[in-house]
């Protein structure tokens, strides 16, 4: 269990997967990857995709491809499980993946070589009803620009074929910015809305100071805007002191300069970090920054945290595990940030899952309850959830959560 100083904001990462001394079965969980997907809901976390050059995955020509599965991760029984959706999407390394509701939508990203085969694509997946065995879930294609197929629309408005881009839903709309359009190209500012209603895309042209292009940068949002932290250029990384918010009534962007912890200034610029946001609280940590001389690339494994109300950095003592880019972090609802993946200074892929109480951050007493509960009860996911909420009295909503 982590240990936590709400004054100081210090803390642990514990590993939580796989267990010490456990023995693995391969085949029972994803092997170390980078550049993939994750998104989180009240049970599990979900990972799509990503690339690992040592894996076992190869095409029909003997050479590496792309990781061409979605996985989830249970938040209460620590156990990993394949969900067997048929249409995954195959340019699943650095595409953008958010989840609304019960269902997880992805845009773009690239397969094997990278930069060649890039998508404009939205694919959607329902994982509602998967079963304990990992099947019950398709992939469906959201036909967009329908008038395309009819020759009265030229397609000129949709995004370009692109990966590590930006995707945010704000009412009935989703908003795409950035991404990278080649493996040598530089990476684009380009801004677009798709109508929810009527599945069209539009080209926006904001007013304000534009932002550069950039790939793998993140993205937090508020109910007027949202705000763009870091990313990357050809082998340049943006700074994070320097965030620009869009607004989405006034179609315009801002340039904010931040303010920097009293001690130890801002963060390094950095792109390909980790990113989650609770509320109004921005936790980023990691990512690769490049120094004046090209060749000189830092590995980074700090944390910081960000005030979306007084735009104030704040750098936690706590650090990572390892020094590692390309990973991913998500929420619990126990507060926890989830660390999984990512390239480590070796060049290795991770496969572990490690988590860390955010300080400032009270979960419900609820979620504390069943935190312990989960973490003691070491054979939860062979208990028959009926005897669970009859016999020991646990609610059906958390009974629920095991699958």
């Amino acid at each position: 269990m982590s240990s936590l100083d709400v004054n100081t904001g210090r803390s642990e990462f514990e590993l939580i997967y796989p267990r010490e001394g456990a023995r693995v079965l391969l085949d029972l969980q994803p092997t170390g990857r980078s550049g993939h997907s994750m998104v989180s809901d009240e049970s599990n976390l979900y990972i799509l995709g990503g690339y690992n050059p040592l894996g076992r995955v190869l095409n029909q020509q003997g050479r590496p491809t792309v990781l061409e599965e979605l996985w989830k991760f249970n938040f209460a029984t620590r156990q990993w499980s394949k969900i067997e959706a048929a249409g995954c999407p195959n340019t699943c390394a650095s595409s953008s993946m958010v989840m609304r509701g019960t269902s997880i939508y992805v845009f773009g990203g690239t397969s094997y070589p990278f930069g060649h085969i890039i998508s404009n694509t939205l694919k959607v997946c329902d994982i509602a009803h998967v079963k304990p065995d990992g099947s019950g879930a398709f992939w469906d294609v959201m036909e967009t620009n329908p008038n395309v197929f009819n020759n009265q629309d030229t397609g000129d408005n949709l995004p370009p074929r692109a990966y590590g881009q930006s995707i945010i839903f704000h009412g009935d709309y989703v908003y795409t910015f950035g991404g990278a359009i080649g493996f040598y190209n530089e990476a684009v500012a380009d801004m677009h809305r798709l109508n929810l209603r009527t599945l069209i895309w539009e080209v926006l042209v904001p007013s304000g100071e534009v932002p550069k292009g950039r790939y793998k940068q993140e993205i937090v949002k508020d109910a007027h805007s949202f705000y763009i932290f870091g990313g990357g250029r050809l082998r340049k990384a943006q700074p994070v002191d320097i965030i620009y918010g869009y607004s989405y009534a006034r179609n315009a962007w801002t340039k904010y300069t931040t303010h920097p912890d009293p001690q130890f200034g801002t963060p390094k610029p950095r792109s390909s970090f980790g990113l989650v946001q609770v509320y109004r609280d921005v936790y980023i940590c990691g990512g690769q920054h490049y120094g004046p001389d090209v060749r000189e690339t830092d590995i980074l494994d700090d944390i910081w945290h960000f005030s979306l109300n007084t735009f104030t950095w704040r750098k936690l003592s706590t650090r990572l595990p390892k020094p590692v880019y390309f990973h991913r972090v998500a929420i619990s609802p126990s507060m926890h940030m989830y660390l999984y993946g990512g390239v480590h200074l070796d060049g290795r892929r991770s496969h572990k899952v490690y988590r860390y109480r955010l300080p400032f951050q009270v979960p419900k007493l609820m979620e504390l309850c069943w935190d312990v509960l989960s973490r003691s009860w070491k054979n939860l996911h062979r208990e028959d959830p009926k005897e669970l909420r009859l016999v020991h009295g646990i609610p059906a909503d958390f009974c629920d959560r095991l699958f």
